[in-house]
């Protein structure tokens, strides 16, 4: 398993006017920051309900933090097709790394 930082920009939220923000993984632990406030920075085992919806291609997923939802994606408003690739790579990438981390801390 790979322990190391990542870091990428994600978008908050459905439709029209989602919130830019900053997701970070280390080590067993989640944090997203919008701007200087912190949403959340919790143990991957703390995420409720996460789920990678088929139709986002991986590019997106949805969890409760603490009883609050939230709806991350790694494509933001108005996608070139390159950057939707570029997007959907990233997404599957972070996929398969939380998928390992979460089930090396469950061992």
């Amino acid at each position: 398993m790979n322990d190391s930082i990542w870091t990428a920009t994600a978008w908050w939220g459905k439709w029209f006017m989602p919130k830019v923000g900053k997701l970070t993984l280390e080590g067993q632990r989640l944090s997203f920051q919008v701007g200087e406030q912190l949403e959340f920075d919790v143990p991957l085992e703390e995420l409720q309900e996460l789920t990678w919806h088929w139709y986002s291609f991986s590019a997106a997923f949805e969890t409760t933090v603490r009883g609050k939802p939230y709806f991350l994606s790694f494509l933001g408003p108005g996608n070139t097709l390159g950057s939707w690739w570029r997007g959907l790579q990233r997404g599957r990438q972070w996929r398969a790394e939380m998928t390992a981390r979460l089930a090396h801390s469950r061992q």
